[in-house]
């Protein structure tokens, strides 16, 4: 990454990348600007700096650790919670059909149905193949990008300890909240007749551990680098501005030892990611960026399929690439 915080021109990529210097502590997000970057306390996960004051706010009505910069879209991100059905038909009777908010409702409600409204939630294949294997070398695991939470819900019931889910999409992150309690779950959807209606998912059977929702950027996440023995980034990569700083960040949030999750179906948009920081993540150059940022692949798996309704009549098919990686060192 240039000094700037833009990409590299696609041709200095690699000279670039062997210059960087590697990605260590992360700072608190208040204090974050040098030459006032403090550092966080591992234990205490907060912020060293005595004259910082600020704790973290806290998501109206939720549990949900709000530390994201940039400003907040309260519309875009309603204060009802989705497990109150009256209140949620009343949300979306009031969106404007095809506005922003009323895609962003869509979208998250297209979500939450593909993933929490299945038997077999999706992704469970991932923690068959690659997590089961290693439960007992993880004691504490960080799902980055973890969107509506299901699969961080998977992570907390098979290791049976808190983990952390963070994403900077407050609205999914309502939906992880309220789908990790004990009550049903009221999501919008697309109807028959192409408005917005409310459909019902129930609660799963099994009620996971406590789980640590934070909303946060991942590119900058506030948390304390080097404390965790799973990191996780499910269809993360691909969706974000800057992926060679998301995977120094996951990579830097690892213990020596630590495992890497990624699936992606590297579908790259040029509105999300500059189209010079495109990267197929089973290329060579994709494992160049891996080994650069001390981690090693050690095992992976193509073909890993999900799908995403719009719709009664609209679907999208992704193909996931998988891979596991561990960090270097001891």
């Amino acid at each position: 990454m240039s000094d700037d915080g833009r990409f590299w021109p696609a041709g200095d990529r690699d000279a670039a990348l062997m210059q960087a210097a590697p990605v260590t502590d992360l700072v608190c997000p208040r204090c974050r600007q040098p030459p006032d970057a403090w550092p966080i306390d591992p234990t205490t996960l907060r912020c060293t700096n005595p004259a910082c004051t600020v704790e973290y706010s806290k998501l109206p009505g939720t549990e949900i650790e709000f530390v994201s910069a940039g400003v907040f879209d309260v519309e875009a991100n309603p204060s009802v919670g989705f497990d109150d059905e009256n209140a949620m038909r009343a949300w979306v009777a009031g969106l404007e059909p095809g506005s922003d908010h009323w895609e962003q409702a869509l979208m998250v409600g297209n979500y939450a149905n593909a993933h929490h409204g299945q038997n077999r939630p999706m992704f469970s294949a991932l923690l068959d193949r690659f997590i089961a294997p290693n439960c007992s070398q993880i004691n504490t695991a960080v799902d980055l990008g973890c969107g509506v939470g299901a699969f961080t819900g998977l992570l907390a019931r098979r290791l049976a300890s808190e983990v952390i889910g963070l994403d900077s999409w407050a609205m999914a992150l309502r939906v992880a909240e309220a789908q990790a309690g004990p009550d049903p779950v009221h999501v919008p959807t697309l109807g028959n007749d192409a408005k917005l209606t409310v459909t019902s998912l129930q609660a799963p059977t099994t009620q996971s551990p406590p789980i640590r929702w934070v909303c946060g950027d991942i590119l900058d996440p506030p948390l304390p680098a080097g404390s965790f023995d799973l990191v996780t980034a499910i269809s993360v990569f691909d969706s974000v501005s800057n992926p060679l700083v998301a995977l120094g960040q996951a990579s830097a949030l690892l213990r020596p030892g630590g495992l890497l999750l990624i699936a992606q179906p590297d579908a790259w948009a040029a509105h999300v990611t500059p189209p010079e920081g495109w990267l197929s993540s089973d290329g060579e150059a994709w494992q160049q960026l891996m080994g650069h940022y001390e981690l090693e692949t050690i095992d992976q798996e193509d073909g890993f399929t999900w799908v995403l309704a719009r719709g009664p009549r609209t679907q999208y098919r992704y193909v996931s690439h998988a891979m596991l990686a561990r960090r270097r060192g001891n």
